[in-house]
């Protein structure tokens, strides 16, 4: 029967684009797919994305990673609450920066009991990277540890090389411009960048419960792509902040870089 509900998730997931890959702890269930930057850049004049010893300039506590920063790579996750009380990532996407482009990579927990091989998927791609998230110090990370320990894996195996929270950066430099700093009003005032038709994060978790009780594959599909959005999002949010490290401030700059 166990083999009979693995072998059902693994098609459900296939729906949606993802397969199931062999790991140390059992299968686990991937969606691989490259992004075109320029589109998430142009909007706000730029043309390329900077390096991780570049980015490193935004954050005092990265002095010692401004040399040999490792590859830049981008994380979000989509959490649920699960029995224990606690919230568990039942989506988890990292994108990789190559160029203009963003080669993500999302990892589907399609089966309860494979979290760990989840986690251990996801901890390879994060180990010897200069990591961004937003608002993922106190949020992403923190659970993605949780869950390491609650599956008897140690918290270290998911921490990067070097950690850059852009959130921190984006109320520094733009407190004055911002209503409110999230992640969306952040890419329509400083990347001019507006979403269409995008779920609300905070339906995240009941899509995929609902998904997860034998909900049409279109239910899940929309969070899916939320997260890749939010991976886009960020990678070009820092190309954005680094601006402010370029040149001589200009009139309008001359706030953000005071604040800097």
């Amino acid at each position: 029967m166990l083999a009979g509900m693995r072998c059902a998730a693994a098609v459900r997931a296939g729906e949606l684009g993802f397969a199931a890959e062999p790991g140390p702890w059992g299968d686990f269930h991937r969606r691989s797919v490259t992004t075109d930057l320029a589109e998430f850049l142009e909007p706000a004049g730029l043309w390329t994305m900077p390096a991780g010893e570049r980015l490193a300039l935004l954050d005092a506590r990265l002095a010692g990673e401004r040399r040999s920063a490792g590859p830049v790579r981008v994380l979000d996750i989509e959490a649920v609450s699960v029995a224990s009380g606690h919230l568990a990532a039942f989506l988890v996407g990292v994108g990789t920066v190559n160029g203009l482009a963003l080669e993500v990579e999302q990892f589907l927990l399609a089966d309860l009991a494979a979290e760990a091989a989840l986690l251990l998927a996801v901890a390879t791609r994060v180990q010897g990277s200069f990591l961004l998230t937003y608002n993922g110090r106190a949020f992403d990370m923190r659970i993605l540890g949780s869950r390491c320990v609650a599956n008897g894996i140690h918290p270290a195996s998911v921490e990067p090389r070097a950690h850059l929270d852009l959130l921190a950066s984006t109320r520094r430099l733009f407190r004055d411009q911002l209503r409110s700093c999230t992640l969306r009003q952040a890419e329509l005032r400083l990347l001019r960048y507006s979403r269409e038709a995008d779920v609300p994060g905070l339906e995240g978790p009941g899509r995929y419960r609902a998904w997860l009780r034998g909900a049409p594959p279109d239910v899940l599909a929309g969070v899916v792509e939320h997260n890749r959005l939010d991976l886009c999002g960020t990678a070009a949010l820092a190309a954005r902040l680094a601006l402010e490290l370029d040149g001589e401030p200009t009139h309008l700059q001359a706030a953000p870089r005071y604040n800097l």
